[in-house]
């Protein structure tokens, strides 16, 4: 029987046996420092015409592949390898000892394939294909830092045809970077304006919040939201199509209902209280004692989004609450710490549910037009950060999150959704869970 899985599964050739006896007496200086170590490394040297490089000699191929590897990347990078990897199955975790994960893919006949590594964006297109594609076209808008667009676009140029070819869809892919308008003015510690080392002013962008500007702007009917890092293998793929299919069927269901509501109220002599009852019991808004026909139709009148909601695992970041309105009416946001008095952070911290920016949003009203997204936010709901430039403190305005204050005049649903469908990556320790594997 023939073993190719490991050198080690035989002792070594006759010829080598023989060279070994006849040397075995020779007395040399060790630590790779003998004549026959210095005349292979002449000979690799020749055979790699390289002169002038270092040639090193290890005791074992583990110890090689962990050296190589280790001076090869960067800190927080990994090597990736098939799942019968030598590196990963058999060296009992020396090159992980290095602080490099073994990231093992299915591999066939020991080899992986570069289909099988994909870039963060790509797997944008996967997912987009699999629950956004209408006519066969799947329209993907991504927000990004003007200093990347550039390349984005390089990189998309090359995948997105292999894409079309593999899923027999086309892509339109469009970009668009936060409006410099929105950019917020920074002050010092004590509230005055932050100069930077030229006299200029410094303005910073605003947060999230201020893609309200960017999202207003797309021409569609019904909009996907996600992280751009919020994304898994195809192995785990399943249940976010799944349940991005089922948030989207809520919204249209809910908008559905709405709008017959809209005409009804429109054309009078309603009857009042099954309308109050659709907007209590499925847009989750509680209406005060005394509402009437206007405020009914105020309610309705508004941008739907549904959110996904996982169960609270400890992630930073926001989570579902109740939120009294100046209308009287008590609605469902999500809201973060920073909008969570510091006394009832101990609440936020009991949730029960986390928000994993999971939303699907309807923003056309009963009669088919846009809505202006800008009119339905929170401009209380900014906050003052705190940050550095040129390591000098200052103090940041934010607008209202996007899916926070910058939504929180939008009727809005959450549904109960698996943990599986949320796997970010907000620290280079997050590629180590098995989401990414």
């Amino acid at each position: 029987m023939l073993r190719f899985e490991c050198d080690y599964g035989e002792g070594a050739a006759p010829a080598v046996l023989d060279l070994l006896q006849q040397t075995n007496f020779d007395q040399t200086p060790g630590y790779g420092e003998d004549e026959y170590c210095a005349k292979a490394a002449a000979q690799i040297r020749s055979l790699c015409d390289a002169p002038d490089a270092d040639v090193h000699f290890f005791v074992g191929a583990t110890q090689a592949n962990l050296t190589v590897i280790a001076a090869a990347l960067k800190p927080w990078q990994g090597v990736l390898c098939a799942d019968s990897g030598h590196i990963h199955v058999h060296e009992t975790g020396a090159v992980e000892a290095t602080g490099h994960k073994c990231l093992a893919l299915p591999g066939k006949n020991g080899k992986i394939t570069a289909r099988q590594v994909r870039k963060a964006v790509e797997e944008h297109l996967v997912e987009g294909a699999a629950y956004a594609a209408a006519g066969g076209v799947a329209r993907i808008h991504f927000t990004v830092s003007p200093e990347h667009v550039a390349g984005f676009e390089e990189l998309l140029a090359e995948k997105v045809p292999l894409y079309e070819r593999r899923f027999g869809i086309r892509y339109d892919i469009s970009f668009s970077v936060q409006k410099p308008s929105t950019d917020t003015l920074a002050v010092n510690p004590d509230n005055t304006p932050f100069r930077q080392a030229d006299g200029t002013l410094l303005f910073r962008p605003a947060g999230h919040g201020a893609l309200i500007e960017n999202l207003n702007e797309i021409d569609a009917d019904i909009v996907f939201i996600k992280n751009i890092d919020n994304v898994t293998t195809d192995a785990r793929r399943g249940d976010t199509v799944r349940y991005k299919k089922v948030l989207a069927g809520v919204l249209l269901d809910l908008q559905e209902r709405a709008f017959e509501c809209l005409k009804a109220l429109e054309v009078g002599g309603a009857e009042l209280e099954p309308i109050a009852g659709f907007i209590e019991k499925r847009l989750c808004v509680k209406l005060p004692a005394d509402y009437d026909s206007a405020l009914l139709r105020a309610v309705l009148d508004r941008p739907i989004r549904v959110c996904g909601m996982v169960r609270n695992e400890g992630e930073p970041g926001g989570g579902p609450f109740w939120v009294g309105n100046p209308d009287g009416t008590e609605s469902l946001q999500i809201a973060e710490s920073s909008q969570i008095a510091p006394d009832d952070l101990p609440l936020m911290r009991s949730a029960t549910h986390f928000n994993p920016v999971d939303l699907v949003c309807g923003v056309r009203d009963s009669k088919g037009r846009k809505f202006d997204l800008r009119r339905y936010t929170d401009p209380a709901t900014g906050f003052i950060s705190s940050k550095s430039s040129g390591g000098r403190d200052l103090r940041a305005q934010e607008l209202p999150g996007l899916w926070n204050g910058a939504m929180a005049k939008w009727n809005t649903v959450f549904v109960d959704v698996p943990v599986t469908t949320f796997s970010p990556v907000k620290v280079v320790q997050d590629l180590l869970r098995p989401q990414h594997q």
